[in-house]
């Protein structure tokens, strides 16, 4: 935890169980206590709120990549059905955290979900190619066989960049981006992005 007030309240209490006398001091103890709990409430809820946003985020990034994918509509449901008990799991747990490492850990949790369900995905999609008459396992996705398709995750490729404060920033964050996607291109990629 790095909020000031929170650890100014943590140090009083520790100083006031550490004295030799703290006898005029202990009456402090109750009331700095629930200040405490009132203060880390207060962040672990903003904490959470940005979490859920990271959390609807990965469901739909997942959601929309079912959509562009060449599967029978009677397995696109129940992906889509399984998506949204997936992350609707994860959003409860998320509702019920009382401390922030299970509340971060979650958001972790959602980028893994949404990795090994369009893994998942594209394991139906290689499938279903696979029987259909002449598909032979070949997804005719994108149009031109001759370029391969990199598939890059958003979420781990922004883990990378500084937070941005200034028009400046903005342009190192774009220019860094930019090379990262020249990298991908390099080898004949087509790019999908998730």
């Amino acid at each position: 935890m790095t909020d000031p007030e929170a650890i100014r309240m943590v140090n009083e209490m520790k100083d006031i169980v550490k004295m030799p006398n703290p006898y005029r001091e202990i009456q402090r103890l109750p009331e700095l206590r629930s200040k405490f709990i009132l203060v880390f409430v207060e962040l672990l809820n903003e904490e959470s709120k940005l979490v859920e946003i990271a959390i609807n985020s990965n469901k739909e990034s997942t959601l929309n990549y079912l959509e562009n994918v060449h599967i029978s509509e009677g397995k696109k449901y129940e992906l889509t059905s399984k998506i949204n008990q997936r992350f609707q799991k994860l959003l409860d747990e998320l509702g019920k955290a009382k401390v922030f490492r299970d509340a971060i850990f979650k958001k972790d949790e959602a980028s893994k979900a949404k990795e090994l369900l369009i893994q998942e995905i594209d394991r139906i999609e290689k499938e279903e190619a696979k029987d259909k008459p002449g598909g032979g396992g070949v997804v005719n996705d994108p149009p031109f066989p001759s370029k391969k398709v990199k598939k890059l995750n958003l979420t781990s490729y922004a883990k990378a960049f500084k937070d941005v404060e200034s028009d400046s920033d903005l342009e190192d964050v774009v220019n860094k981006f930019r090379e990262l996607l020249k990298e991908e291109m390099q080898n004949n990629h087509v790019i999908k992005f998730y």
